[in-house]
């Protein structure tokens, strides 16, 4: 610590009672950091619009079959059973109240899925968030980020 700060005795004290420190290296962020207002992150946000102009009507059919039967598969599961059971205790409910505040809905937001086309597992947890959406009336907009 001592060779990357400079002690400076500070004039006017007795017996030099106190020290200030500063840094050897100077100030390190000249300039602060320009903190953009909350207006313009929005604006800046732009909505998604997806890449591929034409809808391939039997890829799309495929597609929501497959999330079709992952829903019924977890529908049926034990862990989905087990997770509605946990999930209504009052304990658990009164923490979700309290979370939602004042709140009507709560937005669920689920990061990393991956590709729901290619693999069961995504297709798992999209179907579960789909579920509980349709189980919990508090449950808002589901926000899927790949």
């Amino acid at each position: 610590m001592a060779s990357s700060a400079k002690t400076v005795v500070a004039p006017g004290t007795l017996n030099g009672d106190w020290t200030v420190v500063s840094s050897r290296r100077g100030r390190q962020r000249r300039n602060p950091p320009i903190l953009k207002s909350l207006v313009e992150k929005q604006q800046q946000q732009q909505t998604w619009a997806p890449t591929d102009i034409e809808i391939n009507f039997v890829r799309e059919s495929k597609l929501m079959q497959k999330i079709q039967i992952c829903m019924k598969k977890l529908e049926l599961s034990q862990f989905y059973l087990t997770l509605l059971d946990q999930m209504q205790t009052p304990e658990m409910m009164n923490c979700f109240h309290r979370v939602l505040s004042s709140e009507l809905k709560m937005k669920m937001v689920i990061y990393g899925i991956g590709s729901i086309e290619s693999y069961e597992s995504p297709r798992l947890q999209l179907s579960l968030a789909i579920l509980l959406k349709r189980r919990f009336n508090w449950i808002g907009d589901i926000e899927v980020s790949a």
